[in-house]
């Protein structure tokens, strides 16, 4: 990925958000994410599978938790993220008048 891209995986909002909601506390029982996203079973079952199919989650004995990859694709995707939007405000300034 080069630096200008986001991450695919990433660029949806709930796995941002699962990832976002397992990063501190660290792996958590399914039922209680679901709880705490409010999503339906199968739209958190999908995203998952989504997120461990890129090495980003892992799941053991009932409970889910962020690999280091999925901690570090989160931090880098937060930052490059960030990075653009700065650039697109930095762009959007109007130019100074020339003067002669």
């Amino acid at each position: 990925m080069s630096d200008a891209e986001l991450d695919p995986v990433l660029q949806d909002p709930v796995r941002r958000r699962i990832c976002a909601a397992l990063i501190l506390p660290g792996p958590v029982e399914r039922p209680a994410l679901q709880r705490l996203l409010a999503l339906p079973d199968a739209t958190l079952a999908d995203h998952l599978d989504a997120l461990g199919e890129a090495g980003y989650l892992e799941e053991q004995d009932g409970r889910v938790g962020l690999t280091e990859s999925g901690r570090a694709a989160l931090v880098t995707y937060e930052a490059e993220r960030d990075r653009l939007e700065r650039q697109l405000r930095e762009n959007d300034r109007p130019y100074p008048p020339v003067t002669s």
